[in-house]
């Protein structure tokens, strides 16, 4: 019996790696937390509601800094897309 290549494993193992990699990818909890708040009451033709905008900032070096942005909206019509 012929042994498989090393191309044809190194093959398998990316296709694992990319059928496997999205089950890997979670929520992150900040997400989950902000998205099981509970809301208001708002108008009926609200489109969609800001959960979560948060900036940090943070100086790496003198004239150097590095931003860095998490934002949670909850579209509550689909016009809110």
């Amino acid at each position: 019996m012929r042994m498989p290549s090393n191309r044809f494993l190194w093959q398998l193992v990316l296709a694992v790696a990319f059928l496997v990699s999205p089950l890997a990818a979670a929520t992150p909890d900040w997400v989950r937390q902000a998205a099981s708040a509970t809301l208001p009451s708002y108008e009926p033709e609200t489109n969609a509601v800001v959960l979560l905008d948060d900036v940090n900032i943070r100086v790496v070096n003198v004239g150097e800094y590095v931003e860095h942005y998490r934002r949670v909206v909850k579209i509550l019509r689909p016009e809110g897309r």
